[in-house]
């Protein structure tokens, strides 16, 4: 009784089935295959290698080399003429700074005859000076110091020894060029380029790192 009861609800289920089946119409069978297909899951092996290298490339970082410290403006339009005969975009760029120059240490001379004289001695004696004290004022200058270093040496020493002085400098504007080459995702600056660059040009230094300034075509 119960085994009847039963297959006879299965038959009931399946034609209802059927028939809801039927109702359903075909527009929204196929938005709902559409939906199907959409959320399925690739394999990277079913993926096309383009849309692979398209998709990496946009997560690549473009890099650049730096040629820093050209000393004319000629030496760094030679150089991006001659890296762009090579196949790459590059372009050069001007840096000022002030730097300082003409250092020279202003000895003050004493009005008491007697410091004066000590002062005068050891100018002669140890800075190799021949002074006429009848033209002297009240200062002297001592000259020829290569750097701000070398200056400061000689401050230091005569004030070590009581002798009263001032570091002057002046300042005048350095320009110095930096050539920046863009380096394309699947090439490099070869080592044989910046080996001729190096022999080529003075440069403080090469260096390659992400790009700051992309040069255009």
């Amino acid at each position: 009784m119960w085994r009847w009861l039963f297959l006879f609800l299965l038959l009931a289920n399946a034609i209802v089935m059927m028939w809801y089946s039927l109702q359903i119409p075909e527009s929204k069978k196929q938005t709902v295959r559409q939906s199907v297909t959409a959320n399925e899951l690739k394999l990277v092996s079913e993926i096309s290698a383009d849309a692979l290298s398209i998709n990496v490339k946009r997560h690549e970082v473009e890099s650049c080399t730096f040629f820093y410290g050209l000393e004319t403006a000629a030496h760094g339009d030679a150089l991006v003429s001659f890296v762009r005969e090579n196949g790459f975009e590059a372009e050069s760029l001007e840096y000022a700074e002030l730097v300082e120059v003409d250092f020279t240490v202003v000895v003050a001379l004493p009005d008491s005859l007697n410091e004066r004289l000590e002062v005068l001695d050891y100018l002669e004696q140890y800075e190799h000076k021949q002074l006429d004290e009848g033209v002297l004022g009240f200062e002297y200058v001592l000259t020829g110091f290569i750097d701000r270093e070398s200056a400061e040496l000689k401050v230091a020493e005569l004030n070590a020894i009581g002798i009263q002085n001032e570091l002057h400098s002046s300042q005048r504007e350095e320009k110095t060029y930096t050539v920046i080459v863009s380096e394309g995702f699947d090439r490099n600056l070869s080592n044989e380029i910046k080996e001729i660059v190096r022999e080529t040009y003075s440069l403080e230094k090469i260096e390659k790192k992400v790009c700051e300034r992309v040069a255009k075509p």
